[in-house]
């Protein structure tokens, strides 16, 4: 079997794993590093995350959000943010990491489009997004950077700890 259309999947440390793609073709994430030996997970786990899930919920106005995963040294969520819309977001002191799968948004770090990456080591801890005219759809990952794994201070000596 393949996987439906907007499905994340986290595959454990050793997992064994073979993407089956289907005949349409796909676009695969893949986010290495992305977990702790110290906290253990299930060697597959997957969610799906497009809008038919009724996990989704209202953060504010134009904004929704669906939660996927939590642990003591993780979260990862998904956004959609309407066109045009603004808010504040808080940062955790780990950090956090955003990758826009559609659309676009702007904030103090600059503009981030489809496909775009931006790391956010925690020395921001509040930012204004703004959703570009599409709005925007986010996979957003937080409080790893410091981690035992992806310690961003260990491997970037000038970030303050």
């Amino acid at each position: 079997d393949t996987q439906p259309s907007l499905t994340y999947v986290r595959n454990y440390i050793g997992s064994k794993h073979t993407p089956r793609i289907g005949p349409d073709g796909c676009t695969i994430l893949v986010k290495l590093c992305q977990m702790s030996h110290e906290h253990r997970e299930a060697d597959h786990t997957q969610w799906d995350i497009s809008l038919s899930n009724p996990k989704w919920r209202s953060v504010s106005p134009g904004r929704q959000e669906l939660q996927v995963f939590k642990s003591p040294l993780e979260e990862v969520h998904f956004e959609r943010w309407a066109p045009h819309q603004t808010g504040t977001v808080e940062i955790d002191e780990k950090g956090e990491e955003v990758f826009v799968i559609e659309g676009s948004f702007s904030d103090e770090l600059g503009v981030h489009r489809s496909w775009s990456w931006c790391r956010n080591a925690g020395d921001q801890r509040r930012l204004t997004r703004k959703a570009g005219a599409n709005g925007c759809f986010l996979y957003v990952k937080s409080k790893h950077l410091r981690s035992p794994e992806v310690d961003i201070c260990a491997l970037q000596p000038n970030v303050a700890s």
